[in-house]
């Protein structure tokens, strides 16, 4: 068995040696019998099916710099946040050449077994992967979004939560400040708050265990700092107010280390309103990520 240290190493080793041009250093780490949870449909969730997606990436793009942000080892589990500068020099997804530099973050998850990775999880920005070559539209200004009536009623619904929360008798609710300050309080917490939030609709979880002060990584330039920012963003966002309904969400799995968790999650929502152009379907949808 490799220990968490040498697990964080293997890792690092194997997507430095890929993208430095080592087209083995996958199959020397990954297992002969991965499973990739990333696949899609229909496509193989094998060793060689996950490499085939990889080479359509090495294919598209080259002079790759590729760097670990963080990594958290939690058992046999390890999460790892990176990002990957490429050029991009060969078709892509029907995009020509443009020999634009385009930055890739994501997330990747992976459990080891005997020193080999036999499952993986990940999650990269590819949408704004497309916005940098040009072939999505860019999302609207924040400054716009956030002058709209809605936008503005979100804030002032949100502020008022708060207000609420503060005035109320003992001020904001002190059960969040009680859990253990350990990697697995760190789990409960934030399995708690999201729970309460989509699937009782309790929106006042957040702000018993979310600093008011809170770096959001995922604003946008312009956009609200701290809790009332990161609130109000996930209430304005269209997949969970316009598009989608009836919304279940659940952790599938978390990794802890130290005083950072990373989770998995998934969303079960049922498509009932126009989405990216897609009129409602009533499907219902499943939505993951780290």
């Amino acid at each position: 068995m490799t220990t968490p240290q040498e697990n964080k190493n293997i890792f690092r080793n194997v997507w430095e040696s890929w993208y430095r041009g080592d087209q083995d250093a996958i199959r020397q780490y990954y297992s002969p019998d991965l499973v990739d949870h990333e696949a899609g449909p229909g496509e193989p969730n094998d060793l060689e099916g996950f490499i085939g997606r990889m080479k359509v990436f090495s294919d598209a793009f080259s002079d790759s710099r590729w760097a670990v942000v963080e990594q958290l080892a939690d058992e046999d589990f390890l999460t790892t946040r990176w990002t990957l500068r490429q050029k991009h020099t060969g078709e892509f997804m029907g995009v020509l050449p443009t020999g634009k530099e385009i930055v890739v973050t994501g997330t990747s998850t992976v459990r080891f077994a005997y020193g080999k990775v036999v499952e993986r999880w990940s999650n990269a920005h590819v949408l704004n992967l497309m916005r940098q070559l040009g072939a999505v539209p860019r999302s609207p200004r924040p400054g716009n979004v956030g002058q709209s009536p809605r936008a503005h009623q979100i804030a002032a619904d949100v502020r008022s939560e708060i207000a609420n929360l503060r005035s109320s008798k003992g001020g904001l609710p002190e059960e969040g400040a009680r859990l253990p300050d350990t990697p697995q309080g760190h789990k409960e917490m934030f399995r708690r708050v999201w729970d309460d939030y989509y699937n009782k609709g309790d929106k006042s979880t957040v702000f018993k265990y979310y600093d008011p002060n809170v770096v959001d990584h995922e604003a946008r330039p312009g956009e609200a700092p701290g809790l009332e920012g990161m609130v109000q963003n996930i209430e304005r966002v269209p997949v969970d107010r316009d598009a989608f309904s009836e919304t279940r969400w659940r952790a599938v799995f978390q990794v802890a280390e130290g005083d950072t968790v990373a989770t998995r999650w998934e969303f079960r929502r049922k498509h009932t309103g126009d989405f990216l152009g897609v009129p409602a379907t009533g499907k219902e949808v499943i939505f993951t990520g780290t």
